[in-house]
């Protein structure tokens, strides 16, 4: 079978920059050991940043690199906005997805190479190119987040968090409440186009079922599972004694993230420091620019520490005694890749209950410690780090559900198993 993998990052395991880099890998490299495996990038902006070592990573597994597909991002959309709104092109499908101009030219790709199957993970950029495009080919998503979930988000974060004019805010979340109701209506429109489709949430993955789309699943997300008793080993060796407490992995700015750290600075941290007279360090890790409102409620706290981008986010983990992410806490509820991360390094997370929600192989008290509130979450983490047995027993859980469901081998092969049921279903 030949498989060709359609991104707008190139998948790696040695030049990680994001999650996405690395599960997208992950599905590369598994379908490699059986089936004649391409990767096509989608080039934006042309970028060639570790080029040479990504082309040696893999070429080690066999996974050729087919031509790009060049695109002058100057071209995507007219750049005026005012006059995107007086011809109503912010409207208009290819505003919401400008990629799908581009459908020729990726279809003149796949006459050359002849794929079996255009797989894409996890880029919300590509579905839409892929899904629009005529290809006589199997076409297979898999990731999480609704466009339309996320742009409703983002309309409000932008309201609550961006320091205007009150009559421009408010203009700018009417115009976008009525762009959503398009934006859904386009974005629903490519997921039947798609022929298999697994989301990484199991709430999304309802949500879409009762929108109408009938023939996705969920398939949980993935991380590489390392040696047990080494890591853990190393951990015992390496966690801190300060109770050092990692609070946020990933970009600042991204909108999840953002409700995250406002609600940990705002209700999290106040009400641990009413109920605990201990010391912490709490380590904000990520790259980008803390939003001004946030960055006002953590300034005068030295226990807060924004780090930025860290070069060995793996040690950063293992020298914390938990990683505690209020992300769900929000209105927001997404499934966290960091979740796997953290429970790969040995360390223990400290979740919002509605992460459970999207993640259900997640269990309190067995692999994460959860709370139904952020007063119960801060009671969670005085516990946790009082505790080191505790620790230990909770990130020992987080091991075994990290390799029962989490596996990277485990989910390709379930990829796999969906796209031979599909082929069946065809031929009969």
């Amino acid at each position: 079978m030949r498989i060709l993998s359609i991104s707008s990052v190139y998948p790696t395991e040695k030049n990680i920059t994001q999650a996405a880099n690395l599960v997208s890998f992950e599905v590369l490299k598994h379908f490699s050991k059986k089936h004649t495996v391409g990767f096509c990038k989608i080039d934006l902006d042309d970028s060639a940043h570790n080029y040479q070592n990504i082309l040696e990573e893999y070429n080690s597994y066999k996974i050729e690199v087919v031509e790009k597909l060049k695109i002058d991002s100057n071209k995507l959309t007219e750049k005026n906005i005012l006059r995107k709104i007086v011809k109503f092109d912010i409207f208009k499908e290819k505003y919401f997805f400008p990629l799908i101009s581009f459908t020729k030219e990726l279809e003149n790709i796949c006459k050359k190479w002849k794929p079996d199957v255009i797989i894409v993970v996890w880029d919300e950029l590509v579905t839409p190119l892929v899904a629009h495009s005529r290809i006589d080919s199997i076409k297979y998503a898999y990731y999480g987040n609704a466009d339309y979930k996320v742009f409703n988000a983002r309309t409000y974060f932008r309201f609550f968090f961006d320091e205007q004019n009150y009559i421009k805010k408010l203009f700018i979340y009417l115009i976008r409440k009525i762009q959503v109701i398009f934006l859904k209506k386009y974005y629903l429109s490519f997921l039947q186009k798609i022929d298999i489709l697994s989301n990484v949430a199991l709430n999304d993955t309802h949500d879409f079922q009762n929108e109408g789309i009938k023939h996705i699943n969920y398939l949980p997300n993935m991380w590489v599972v390392p040696n047990k008793e080494h890591v853990l080993s190393k951990k015992k060796n390496i966690e801190l004694a300060k109770n050092k407490i990692v609070v946020n992995i990933g970009n600042v700015e991204a909108t999840a993230n953002t409700l995250g750290l406002y609600l940990f600075a705002k209700e999290f941290f106040p009400k641990l420091k009413e109920k605990s007279n201990d010391q912490f360090e709490f380590h904000i890790i990520g790259k980008g620019k803390i939003q001004k409102k946030i960055q006002r409620l953590i300034r005068d706290h030295k226990e807060i520490i924004v780090r930025g981008f860290v070069d060995d986010i793996d040690r950063e983990i293992m020298e914390a005694k938990l990683v505690l992410t209020l992300n769900n806490a929000s209105f927001f509820k997404v499934c966290h890749t960091r979740y796997l991360h953290v429970f790969s390094l040995g360390t223990i997370n400290i979740v919002h209950s509605d992460a459970l929600l999207s993640m259900p192989e997640l269990k309190n008290d067995e692999n994460v410690l959860a709370g139904d509130t952020i007063n119960q979450m801060v009671d969670q983490t005085l516990r946790a780090i009082k505790d080191v047995k505790l620790r230990e027993k909770i990130s020992f859980g987080g091991f075994e559900v990290l390799s029962k469901y989490y596996d990277s081998k485990k989910i390709v092969d379930k990829m796999c198993s969906e796209i031979e049921t599909f082929e069946k279903g065809k031929s009969l």
